[in-house]
């Protein structure tokens, strides 16, 4: 009798697995790029709890029911649109994939942190705004970033890891922010959330002065070559 049709070979679907693991480790070896993989997995963590507990608060604060959270996460989607369609590129043209970094992490931070503070329409516009910006401007520069650090025929593998990195960190999260929420309490849950994003902020800041650092060294290692030639 035939042996049974099988689409996946456990063999060739082990090497996948070894190559997945080891490129990940090879990543996070690596100072700049390790530390990108660590605040895209604290980013989208972080995030991804947004859909849970963001509509506990428009529930508390508001009173609002499906539509009227619909109308926000529409609001959240046309902002990341225009974002990521017209602005990004100028922005980081002018300021850096470290900078926005930075920026980005800032931003998604203040949002997690005011929106359960004060019962304000206003606020929560602002917040919301906040934080769909700045989630919407990491969601570009961290790939970027590490596609351009990355050797050509490492890229496509890098940024596989990258993308599974991030749809690891989606799972646990809507959950957590729940029992979070419901145990003890949104602001605590918002505040978690914020904390996260500070943590990626403080990352992106030090991985922007290591880079500044290493391009200043760049720079002060050519200048007697240049001195010499003249």
């Amino acid at each position: 009798a035939s042996e049974p049709f099988s689409l996946i070979n456990p063999q060739t679907s082990a090497n996948s697995d070894d190559g997945y693991w080891r490129r990940l480790a090879s990543a996070l070896t690596k100072p700049l790029i390790g530390t990108v993989f660590v605040i895209l997995f604290v980013i989208t963590f972080a995030f991804s709890a947004i859909p849970v507990i963001v509509p506990l608060l428009g529930i508390a604060f508001f009173g609002f029911a499906e539509l009227e959270m619909s109308y926000f996460f529409m609001y959240i989607g046309v902002v990341q649109i225009v974002l990521q369609g017209l602005l990004i590129g100028r922005l980081t043209k002018r300021w850096g994939e470290e900078n926005l970094m930075v920026f980005g992490s800032l931003l998604m931070a203040l949002g997690m942190l005011f929106m359960p503070l004060f019962p304000s329409i206003a606020v929560f516009v602002v917040s919301i705004t906040l934080i769909s910006s700045g989630i919407g401007t990491l969601n570009t520069v961290l790939p970027s970033f590490i596609s351009k650090r990355t050797p050509a025929d490492e890229q496509g593998g890098m940024l596989g890891v990258a993308q599974s990195v991030g749809s690891i960190a989606r799972i646990p999260g809507p959950l957590v922010g729940g029992l979070i929420a419901e145990f003890a309490g949104l602001n605590v849950a918002f505040l978690l959330s914020a904390t996260l994003v500070t943590i990626a902020f403080v990352l992106g800041f030090k991985l922007f002065r290591a880079h500044r650092f290493r391009g200043q060294s760049t720079e002060a290692g050519s200048c007697p070559s240049h001195r010499g030639m003249g």
